[in-house]
């Protein structure tokens, strides 16, 4: 039901506004955990850490491998 939800653009863009609005403090934190732990691998079974190191990765670059 929710994936069928998600595919009305409108709402989408609702959503999207609600999330940026309310996720920049949480959004630093987890960024700063990942640079701190450094992991070979991130498996994501929420859209939001994806979209999160993504917009990381387009912004900065991908992260270089030790």
């Amino acid at each position: 039901m929710v994936f069928k939800k998600m595919d009305n653009p409108k709402l989408v863009r609702k959503l999207a506004r609600w999330k940026n609005a309310l996720g920049s403090n949480s959004t630093r934190k987890f960024a700063r955990f990942v640079k701190q732990f450094a992991p070979d691998a991130v498996l994501c079974t929420h859209y939001l850490p994806v979209e999160l190191l993504g917009r990381d990765c387009a912004r900065y670059g991908p992260v270089p491998r030790r």
